[in-house]
């Protein structure tokens, strides 16, 4: 017989019900905002050369 988790009685099976709930601080990203203007020129030009190499990648 089906039942239905969200119905707010007693159940007449025996299993665990474990809530747990904890609060983490979230772990700051990467943010082109939080970065120095050398760290921003640093990775504008790796990207560049990235770009670059796959262009040469590609015509040879």
């Amino acid at each position: 017989m089906a039942h239905d988790h969200h119905e707010p009685r007693e159940h007449d099976h025996a299993h665990a019900h474990i809530h747990v709930s904890h609060a983490h601080a979230a772990a700051p990203g990467l943010s082109l905002l939080r970065m120095s203007v050398p760290q921003r020129l640093a990775g504008a030009g790796a990207l560049i050369a990235l770009l670059w190499v796959g262009v040469f990648w590609a015509l040879n």
